[in-house]
Parts: C-alpha cells; sequence; structure tokens
C-alpha cells in the first residue's frame, strides 16, 4: 500500500513539474484605430506559442524559425505575429503586428497580400 501511494505521489509531483516548467504570460495590447488584442504566450522546452483570437477564431501560433534577434515570428498557416525583440522585456514592454497571409485577384490575376489585422500595438495599461 505504502509503495503504490509513493508512486502516486512522485507522479502527480512529476506532471506537476512538467507544467510548472511552461512560462505563460498574458498581455493585452492596445492597436492603431482602438483595436485591442489579447495574446497568450507559452514558453515550452520544446517550443513556443502566442494563442490569440483573430477572425473570430483562437489561433495557436508555433513560434517560428524566420525569428531573429530583433524579431520573434509566431505562425500558423496564413496567420503571422511579429514581435519586436529590441524592447527589454520581451512580452510586456513590446510592439506586434498581427496579420494574414491571402490571396486576391488583381486585373485578373491571382496575387499574394500580406493584410496587417493588428498594427502597432503595444501592451494596455
Amino acid at each position: 500500500m505504502k509503495i503504490v501511494l509513493k508512486s502516486a505521489c512522485l507522479l502527480a509531483f512529476a506532471v506537476f513539474s512538467l507544467q510548472a516548467s511552461a512560462a505563460v504570460t498574458s498581455v493585452k495590447y492596445t492597436c492603431q484605430q482602438k483595436k485591442s488584442v489579447r495574446v497568450v504566450y507559452e514558453d515550452l522546452e520544446a517550443t513556443a506559442y502566442a494563442k490569440v483570437k483573430v477572425d473570430g477564431k483562437l489561433r495557436k501560433l508555433q513560434y517560428s524559425d524566420e525569428s531573429n534577434a530583433e524579431t520573434s515570428v509566431y505562425k500558423d498557416g496564413a496567420y503571422v505575429l511579429n514581435l519586436d525583440n529590441t524592447q527589454a522585456n520581451k512580452h510586456k514592454a513590446t510592439l506586434i503586428n498581427i496579420g494574414k497571409n491571402t490571396d486576391e485577384t488583381v486585373n485578373g490575376e491571382k496575387m499574394p497580400v500580406y493584410k496587417i489585422l493588428y498594427k502597432d500595438c503595444s501592451p494596455g495599461k
């Protein structure tokens, strides 16, 4: 009985430790045109995500290898979040932009277009 109880306690501690290793930050941004958006950042051991509601649906954007020293990029298919890395506190003191890659027909020809949905967003107070 003691061994089973001890094993259950160790398993519960291991699950709690795994959950605790994920850093989660929620930031509400105020953007141009009086828009606002909330982004939840999840920094996990293997990768990072940004969750944001765009076009009426909660999107889980994955950290992209397109990121560099100046910009963090999170993507999910057509949706892209760009985060300015030049600020001191990565999520809370930075500007973001959220856009969507799409196709539009111009003069009868389909062309790729990047539409900015949220522009120059800064953390709210």
